[in-house]
């Protein structure tokens, strides 16, 4: 217990210190030294996933926290630092989730720990995977066209089914009731592209 984590989500907002405190979540914005304790008995539910993003955002997972009294918290495992640049927070963010599960299910039983994406939100990107993959074998089959194309059709196909392969390996809706947190959603720390916060 006591591990903290900083992080800053986007450009619109400051930078937040995460503390795994006895009484709760401890919440600080560095820059205005406002705190909010968020306490263990009003965590409903605590989902760890991996979150892709587009170019910017590698090795990107979240830790997404529901509460009865201030809603939503995400908390990610990279950090903004500048325009389209964001550092990998994964050596500090995976000590801080697991101490975080740890304290929760310890105080709050009743807290349900969920790994991988909702189940709505799973089934609807494999629906899209799918008719992606369908659609670029129709064109494939169906149109006349150029060698070039067959070609990025191909790789579009095989870029679909390694996500798809991918995200039923790590997406996949489950409750965990283990004492050991899975590393497929954990952020690996060997990658490591970390930058100061300015």
């Amino acid at each position: 217990m006591g591990l903290s984590y900083t992080f800053r989500k986007s450009a619109l907002d400051n930078l937040q210190r995460w503390d795994v405190t006895a009484q709760g979540l401890l919440c600080t914005d560095t820059k205005t030294e406002q705190q909010n304790l968020v306490h263990y008995s009003f965590i409903q539910s605590v989902r760890l996933q991996f979150q892709p993003y587009r170019e910017f955002r590698h090795n990107n997972f979240r830790c997404r926290i529901t509460t009865t009294n201030v809603g939503v918290i995400d908390i990610l495992s990279t950090s903004y630092v500048d325009f389209a640049e964001f550092s990998d927070e994964a050596k500090t963010y995976t000590p801080f989730v697991k101490a975080l599960v740890k304290q929760v299910k310890s105080v709050n039983p009743n807290c349900v720990i969920y790994l991988g994406q909702a189940p709505a939100v799973f089934k609807g990107n494999l629906v899209l995977i799918l008719v992606v993959v369908a659609f670029a074998f129709w064109l494939i089959f169906a149109i006349p066209i150029g060698q070039n194309r067959v070609l990025a059709l191909l790789l579009i196909i095989i870029g679909a089914l390694q996500y798809l392969k991918m995200s039923k390996n790590i997406n996949s809706p489950q409750q965990f009731n283990g004492e050991e947190i899975p590393d497929d959603v954990l952020p690996q720390t060997a990658v490591n592209t970390s930058t100061d916060i300015k």
